[in-house]
């Protein structure tokens, strides 16, 4: 045990890896289609959700967990407050700023999960090994909130048993 992890073999590593490519461009590609159906970039999607999970996301949090930085989610932000989809919330005299979505942000995304044909994606929901899949993910990202990572995608959920 390193700085209190556990050594994972290499091999374990490479195949998780490589598993990890194939859902993630599985899910790119539905995730894709649900932005296009909401009239979105997919970096505007992942925003306007992401301001949704919490009351305190800001733009360092959204940068941490997008990957994207600060200067571009500024633009992206600014694009979905003209659009009335986010405001800006926090103290003027702070330099700490909150986004969270408007109303109509709440409604795009409720039209999202609640469209009848939903994602055409591979994985089915109802299915015992994607449910089992998706218990483990979080499992994981609440392992990765406790060590500082992933904080905005942890907060809007229960933490799992």
């Amino acid at each position: 045990m390193v700085g209190g992890s556990v050594e994972v073999p290499c091999e374990d590593i490479f195949e998780l890896f490589f598993w990890h490519n194939l859902l993630h461009h599985e899910l790119e590609r539905c995730f894709c289609r649900c932005a296009s159906f909401a009239g979105l970039s997919p970096l505007e999607l992942q925003v306007l959700w992401l301001t949704s999970t919490s009351n305190s996301v800001t733009l360092a949090d959204l940068a941490s967990v997008t990957t994207h930085s600060k200067k571009e989610l500024e633009r992206v932000v600014k694009c979905l407050e003209q659009d009335g989809l986010v405001e800006e919330i926090g103290s003027k005299e702070s330099y700490y700023v909150c986004f969270q979505p408007t109303n109509r942000g709440q409604d795009v995304l409720g039209r999202l999960f609640n469209r009848p044909s939903k994602c055409r994606c591979v994985l089915r929901s109802e299915r015992d090994s994607v449910k089992n899949l998706l218990e483990v993910a979080r499992e994981v990202v609440f392992e990765l909130k406790r060590q500082g990572s992933c904080g905005p995608i942890a907060k809007s959920r229960t933490e799992p048993k």
